[in-house]
């Protein structure tokens, strides 16, 4: 059976947003076989609520018909996936990556400044200028690369390799020839860490580095590692197609960069969902939700909540609550001082591009996959306004 909740969200998400807040924001969806959350204040709630939990990739590996040590295989690499873990586990192992993570910290504006200057000082500013695959890809790859200690070549064949684990986590349904797929993701990814590792291509004090000196070299250390280096790219590079495109979409506004900044990140959520399930039966908000029932969390909804932002759907230097983008509680994002670090650097480059330039917007088109959002097309025209 056709889901149309989803059919309705792709054909106008944020419609259908608006309409949900209007209906409470929280109510049981038949299509989803799951409660469904679009308001701030009861995201907030529930993703600080430990009777919920995010341990819910088992549960469906469950129902794959395959051999299981295939199924011990995915649930080996996913539950060292810091999203899918809870309790004295996911905060031991959260500590110990936020220690590597707190030192390069202090690196990102510098490592960001670099790869912007590279890719700006390349004169592509000339006319017609396609900016996801001649400003944002080339950013992010060797941002990420840099960021890491490696090599954009070695960065680039890890996200190859790890693009069916990837599609694993954000595809609502799987066939049994997918899972052997993303096993074999998985074992590439591995492999070519491994090699990485061993022959030594990394540089001291970068992130693998401080990584492996954090957490060791076994089995569950490597899946901890490779969920940081393959995790982040592809929100990062969404959120910065998305920058790129508000800053020039609202320049005449003249907000500071850290708001303009952080309304991007609120106004356009890559990850736009999150669920959890419940671990036992309970009442949020008069809704009696049974042990084992799903909850899907529309945090890019929370994001855009009129009891909350004021205007919720444009950018605005008036809105102050804390955004959803990066998560709530115990699962909020470790990575999301990096980006929006990132993302300053941005801003203060393209302040300085319009110095030199009248940039106006000349296509975009969005890409939504219920799961995932981002620009899928973006171009802009540069008209050189003075001579350096």
């Amino acid at each position: 059976m056709e889901n149309l909740t989803i059919k309705k969200i792709l054909d106008d998400r944020y419609s259908y947003y608006l309409e949900a807040q209007k209906r409470g924001g929280f109510y049981w969806d038949e299509y989803f076989k799951s409660w469904v959350v679009f308001d701030h204040e009861t995201i907030n709630l529930i993703l600080k609520d430990e009777r919920f939990t995010a341990k819910r990739k088992s549960k469906y590996i469950e129902m794959f018909n395959i051999d299981d040590e295939y199924k011990k295989a995915l649930n080996n690499f996913y539950s060292k996936w810091l999203m899918y873990m809870d309790g004295e586990e996911h905060i031991h192992l959260k500590r110990k990556i936020q220690k590597p993570i707190s030192n390069i910290n202090r690196e990102v504006t510098q490592i960001a400044d670099t790869s912007l200057n590279l890719i700006t000082n390349s004169n592509i500013f000339l006319g017609d200028v396609d900016v996801i695959n001649n400003i944002a890809i080339p950013f992010t790859n060797n941002f990420f690369a840099s960021l890491f200690g490696i090599n954009e070549d070695d960065y680039s064949n890890i996200l190859n390799k790890a693009k069916d684990a990837l599609k694993f986590l954000w595809v609502p349904s799987h066939n049994n020839e997918e899972a052997i797929k993303t096993i074999t993701s998985i074992n590439n990814t591995y492999s070519t860490i491994s090699e990485i590792i061993e022959n030594k291509r990394y540089s001291e004090n970068r992130l693998l580095d401080l990584m492996i000196k954090e957490v060791g070299l076994n089995d569950d250390s490597l899946a901890l590692i490779v969920n940081l280096i393959v995790d982040g790219h592809d929100p990062f590079l969404s959120s910065v197609k998305s920058y790129i495109y508000f800053h020039i979409k609202y320049k005449v506004r003249n907000i500071k960069n850290k708001q303009m900044v952080e309304e991007t990140l609120r106004l356009e959520c890559p990850f736009p969902l999150c669920a959890r399930l419940s671990k036992e039966d309970l009442v949020v908000k008069s809704n009696k939700i049974q042990k084992g029932e799903r909850v899907i969390l529309f945090i890019s909804s929370g994001n855009r909540d009129l009891k909350k932002y004021c205007p919720a759907d444009t950018i605005s230097e008036l809105n102050s609550s804390e955004i959803q983008t990066f998560g709530v509680g115990v699962h909020y994002c470790i990575g999301a001082t990096v980006t929006r670090q990132a993302l300053l650097s941005l801003a203060k480059k393209m302040n300085n591009l319009e110095q030199l330039y009248e940039i106006n917007i000349l296509e975009s088109k969005w890409e939504d996959s219920f799961g995932f959002r981002t620009l899928d097309k973006l171009k802009l025209k540069f008209i050189e306004t003075s001579i350096v």
